[in-house]
């Protein structure tokens, strides 16, 4: 009986120790902050939005209606974050469309952590309006005593658009995961479904476009996003407003609510965005160019 109730115990303690060592794995912010200007504009409700290099960030497939190339790079700013940026850039060849981005995040001496690094690259296919994509991800956390846990996790995407009108899409974050060194760092699974629906034709003098996002993260409730952009375009020059609203991911301690704009003369964009409050401190914006040849 002795022996037994060892093995037992032993088990029991092997069962509990799973979860606990899950918990203290560090969440790396770079995983939930929005990594780039327009889509923090939008409160990253970004699942459904297609056609730009960091698109790649949040749903894989958002990079196949890229028609040649894109490149785009962000640049965080808070009066409490010292440095925060993140570059993207894509391609197509024929029905593929390739890309790769980075997500860094430097953070302030006070905090346990020195440092989050996101690596991502991404591989799609499109065939007529339907796009499928996978991203393998690295993932990097660095205390302030020097050592790093690192983990790779992956994605999987599809979206669906229907011409300039409508596209439907749904992203599978963090589907794989495997720890690399250090102990690995919290990958949370997470399933997005997104909508975007133009009221006009974008290729037109007005835009306006409502977006949303519905979100279920592992071991939390189920939450909404929204967000709309509006915008004139004249002779090649272009000026879109946006903004959106929706329950963050508490780990990151974000304000629900995102203001943003871009400006713009065909193929290139300056984009902005202001968020009041995230772990980073307040007052939070960003500034990031766009450019799709």
């Amino acid at each position: 009986m002795t022996s037994r109730n060892g093995l037992l115990l032993c088990a029991l303690c092997a069962l509990c120790a799973a979860p606990l060592r899950a918990q203290d794995r560090p969440y790396p912010l770079v995983m939930g902050l929005p990594a780039t200007a327009r889509y923090a504009g939008l409160a990253n409700a970004g699942v459904a939005v297609h056609g730009d290099a960091g698109a790649l960030f949040i749903n894989p497939a958002g990079i196949a209606t890229i028609r040649h190339a894109g490149i785009e790079a962000t640049y965080h700013y808070s009066h409490e974050q010292p440095v925060e940026g993140s570059a993207a850039a894509a391609f197509r060849v024929k029905q593929f469309t390739f890309g790769g981005g980075a997500h860094y995040l430097r953070l302030d001496p006070d905090s346990p952590n020195a440092d989050n690094l996101l690596g991502i690259g991404t591989a799609v296919f499109r065939y007529g309006i339907i796009a499928t994509g996978v991203s393998a991800k690295y993932i990097s956390v660095e205390d302030t005593a020097g050592n790093v846990a690192r983990s790779a996790a992956g994605d999987v995407g599809v979206l669906i658009a229907l011409f300039d009108l409508v596209a439907v899409a749904a992203s599978f974050q963090n589907m794989a995961h495997d720890d690399l060194s250090g102990g690995g760092v919290s990958t949370p699974h997470s399933s997005h479904l997104g909508l975007v629906f133009n009221f006009t034709d974008p290729q037109l003098t007005w835009v306006a476009r409502i977006i949303w996002e519905r979100v279920w993260p592992e071991d939390q409730a189920g939450r909404n996003k929204v967000a709309a952009e509006v915008g004139v375009q004249l002779g090649g020059a272009f000026l879109t407003v946006r903004g959106g609203t929706g329950s963050r991911d508490p780990q990151t301690e974000q304000s629900e609510s995102a203001i943003g704009a871009s400006v713009g003369f065909k193929k290139f964009s300056v984009d902005y965005a202001y968020q009041a409050q995230t772990a980073l401190g307040s007052d939070v914006q960003r500034l990031g160019v766009r450019f799709t040849p």
